[in-house]
């Protein structure tokens, strides 16, 4: 028999259950909760959005956006996270890495995967294609940089940082202490440029397969490494540099360095703009890496010839013509200075180190959350960032006013 203190008990232990179960089958009223975004990229024509997400270690999920509508057009889930993105040169395809490994062909037409291969490490961080579409570079954790066949998917070339360096690889297979993070084909696909969050920024020949330059004094902990559109620099960024440093392709002379430490780098389609990610910012600097025309090159050679004069008026008028010139006259006025040393002009030095200081036009202090990449679009009018919060912030470009916030969720 049953009393009726025990009968009562056994009733509100029921009543309990029956409420936490009609609690759980209704639908959260906040919506599904936004999931990392370690990945974006733009489609060549500016039409969409692509996002690689997921919390690490658990399920991840790709969504391609409208940059019009900013509505999805599509998703597809990934049993585990992803953390890379990019859109193949002709747009139609795109190449995404996952935190297991593993690299995936979306075809936009089908929206669906047509080609999944593993890469052979415990996690793929950094995917791009060359600029004719043909291959697709995977920079991974185990401090390898793998090029595929875009067709045939079969590895091209291997580049490895330890070999590199005649260090033998303490985790071959896994998470090891050189990983690589971003990788970047120069548009005749003869460097590849790469970076790593526990390396240094590195250039190789896609030619010889062997390392060309490394810059482990200074740049350390790289994460974000880019091209600029012209080729003649190269971009890199990341939390261990304290900076973005700017770098002439062939001599590798430090150009321009940006006050920024960040996870990422953007170059504007036209040049003249870069943008950083810092741990929860965003700032844009202007910078001018033109090249003079031959004519001003002769011109400028004349000036700082006049800048030597004994005539102080001659001197001080020719200088004021070099500032007036601008920036883009510092890469001439540095081998001008380098094949004359001693007989150039004490007060074009000042003015050198001046062209070399960049100026701030952006910042965006009022990000949540860790932003892992940013992208200019291809037509230079829109600026995005992903963050670990599952938000893409949108700026528009050159006034940098604010555009969309968007998130990404798992449904």
């Amino acid at each position: 028999m049953i009393d009726r203190y025990h009968l009562f008990l056994l009733g509100s232990i029921l009543f309990l259950v029956l409420c936490v179960s009609a609690h759980a089958d209704e639908e959260d009223p906040a919506g599904p909760t936004p999931v990392p975004i370690w990945g974006i990229d733009f489609s060549p024509d500016g039409t969409k959005l692509a996002a690689a997400a997921g919390p690490r270690g658990s399920k991840g999920i790709l969504t391609v956006l409208d940059t019009d509508t900013w509505e999805t057009i599509f998703r597809i889930p990934n049993p585990v996270n992803l953390t890379c993105v990019a859109f193949s040169p002709d747009g139609k395809r795109l190449a995404v890495g996952t935190n297991d490994g593993y690299v995936f062909v979306v075809d936009l037409a089908t929206k669906s995967t047509v080609k999944r291969w593993p890469s052979g490490t415990w996690g793929v961080f950094g995917i791009n294609w060359s600029h004719d579409g043909k291959q697709i570079v995977a920079a991974c954790s185990n401090g390898q940089l793998t090029v595929f066949d875009a067709r045939s998917f079969e590895p091209v070339i291997t580049f490895d940082v330890w070999k590199a360096d005649g260090i033998p690889n303490t985790k071959p297979g896994g998470h090891a202490d050189r990983n690589q993070w971003d990788a970047s084909f120069t548009s005749d696909g003869h460097i590849l440029l790469s970076g790593g969050w526990q390396d240094t920024t590195r250039l190789w020949s896609m030619e010889t397969g062997k390392m060309i330059a490394s810059f482990p004094e200074v740049d350390k902990l790289t994460q974000g490494v880019k091209f600029t559109p012209d080729e003649r620099h190269f971009l890199s960024a990341g939390i261990g540099l304290d900076c973005v440093r700017i770098r002439e392709t062939e001599t590798f002379r430090e150009r321009i360095t940006l006050p920024i430490s960040g996870r990422d780098v953007a170059i504007h389609p036209g040049g003249g703009l870069v943008a950083a990610s810092g741990p929860a910012s965003v700032k844009v600097f202007a910078v001018n890496l033109d090249e003079p025309s031959p004519t001003a090159a002769l011109r400028i050679r004349a000036l700082v010839a006049q800048a030597g004069s004994d005539d102080e008026d001659e001197r001080s008028l020719a200088t004021s013509k070099l500032r007036n010139m601008g920036p883009r006259i510092e890469p001439l006025l540095h081998a001008l200075q380098q094949e004359n040393p001693k007989g150039f002009p004490i007060q074009l030095l000042a003015l050198c180190e001046q062209f070399n200081k960049p100026s701030e036009v952006a910042d965006f202090q009022n990000v949540k959350g860790d932003v892992r990449q940013v992208v200019f679009s291809p037509r230079g009018n829109k600026l995005a960032a992903s963050t670990t919060e599952g938000e893409i912030h949108v700026w528009n470009v050159p006034d940098f006013s604010f555009d969309q916030k968007l998130e990404v969720t798992i449904p």
